[in-house]
């Protein structure tokens, strides 16, 4: 298949049944972490029902323990397991643990191919070689894309029923990570896991930035969503999947929205056992009420505060104050977002002569994975739902959105692969208006510029 159709979905609820037949056979995982995320990772993924072994720090600087294991135990396991890494603290702990594995394997006169070639100080390749090192002793090998020459080596050398060429698995590695997680839970455990989802709540807005995600200057028609359609868009949501790694409720504002409180306690009261992460994002405009507040500790909420002090003097006052009140609350875990840049999505010209090869090609490079969820329904880019609700001039299809109202516990895999960015067409067809993502084009814009005009789209 071309790269350009990776995509389009042409084969529903079968996309991934390759990769899937791996982890159907290998239902554990040894996951490579920082010593002190281990038990938070041990309770994210309790999920799964899976045994789970861990390369911690400890294994990095010894060589000697796998979670409290020997290494013999980590040589006799080697090639029956799935491996998942999370980013290590430094690349020295990475480098330890490589060489540490290519000891042992050397020591248990395992057969290894082509290791040489592939050490080198490069961080990816670091990240590849321990992935490699692991999947050479077992039936499977699992290739990145990056290693095309590697990959084509191997399949001469072992058959095609024994090596994988997996796309972009090592260049996004946390959003790698996420998607084959969900993967590895759908094939492995029969669950549905999905890195994150957003839900907005209204799309009023006290700040009126030039370049905001939402397109808060172009939209004529802010408004605050209905309560009871939250609810319900939540109801449904988790209806469908075990557990998402992070939930964030977003605006506009949400700081404004009158039935927040209400909003978060169903959420947390009911599904708050399904969320890993849960979230929420303001400007730090608004300093919130000691209810509010209560309620964020209560459902032990992330709350990230945008840090708008250079572009808007007012926030020099407020955001302080927001930050400090956060602060005295025991399960608040406040967090303050320093923007660099904004990045503008919208095109000055928008591809409107574009070939459908052309945004097939532009949708697969981009890879975003944001996504959102409004009136029933799961949107594969969460900015093309914010186009259309700020009145793009675009009207929603059926190939912009899943509706989960039709959702079948049979089609679990259908809708792990939708969440993965699978659609009819291979794009969105916001993609003729975006500029994508920022690995895609070096456009920088002032964070939190203000205008007092109303915008239209061109």
């Amino acid at each position: 298949m071309a790269a350009y159709n990776l995509k389009k979905w042409t084969n529903k609820g079968h996309e991934f049944d390759e990769t899937g037949k791996v982890f159907s056979k290998n239902k554990k995982l040894i996951i490579a972490c920082p010593y002190d995320e281990v038990e938070q990772i041990k309770k994210r993924l309790a999920f799964l029902n899976v045994n789970i072994e861990f390369i911690d720090d400890k294994f990095a600087k010894t060589g000697n323990c796998i979670a409290g294991k020997t290494r013999e135990t980590l040589i006799n396991c080697l090639g029956e397991q799935i491996v998942a890494l999370r980013t290590l603290r430094d690349i020295r702990n990475l480098r330890l643990i490589c060489r540490n594995m290519f000891r042992f394997l050397r020591s248990a006169r395992l057969t290894l191919y082509y290791v040489r070639q592939l050490i080198s100080v490069s961080f990816k390749q670091l990240f590849f070689l321990l992935y490699f090192l692991i999947y050479s002793t077992g039936k499977i090998f699992l290739i990145s894309s990056r290693y095309t020459y590697l990959f084509n080596k191997m399949k001469t050398s072992l058959g095609d029923n024994r090596v994988f060429l997996i796309e972009n698995f090592i260049s996004e590695f946390s959003v790698s990570l996420s998607a084959y997680l969900s993967i590895f839970a759908v094939y492995a455990a029969d669950k549905v896991y999905f890195s994150s989802n957003n839900l907005i709540c209204t799309t009023i807005c006290n700040l009126n930035c030039v370049e905001c995600a939402n397109f808060t200057p172009y939209n004529k028609n802010k408004k605050h969503f209905a309560i009871e359609d939250l609810k319900n868009d939540m109801d449904i949501y988790f209806s469908c999947i075990d557990m998402v790694g992070v939930l964030q409720i977003s605006g506009g504002e949400p700081f404004l929205y009158p039935d927040l409180i209400e909003l978060i306690e169903h959420i947390g009261e009911k599904y708050r056992n399904k969320i890993d992460d849960f979230q929420i994002v303001t400007n730090g405009t608004i300093i919130p009420s000691d209810e509010l507040c209560e309620i964020f500790d209560k459902y032990t909420m992330r709350v990230y505060v945008d840090d708008y002090r250079k572009t808007v003097p007012k926030l020099e006052k407020t955001f302080p104050s927001v930050v400090n009140k956060l602060n005295k609350y025991k399960n608040i875990k406040p967090q303050i977002l320093k923007h660099e840049f904004f990045m503008p999505f919208l095109m000055k010209q928008p591809m409107l002569d574009c070939s459908e090869e052309e945004l097939a090609k532009k949708y697969d490079c981009c890879g975003n994975l944001s996504s959102t969820i409004a009136n029933g329904k799961l949107y594969s880019c969460a900015y093309s739902k914010y186009f259309f609700t700020a009145g793009g001039g675009l009207s929603e299809t059926e190939n912009d959105y899943y509706d989960l109202s039709k959702f079948k516990k049979t089609k679990k895999k259908e809708l792990v692969e939708y969440r993965l960015r699978y659609t009819n067409k291979g794009y969105v067809d916001f993609c003729r208006y975006c500029n994508g993502n920022t690995k895609m084009h070096s456009l920088k814009t002032t964070i939190a510029e203000q205008t007092d005009d109303l915008f239209e789209f061109n």
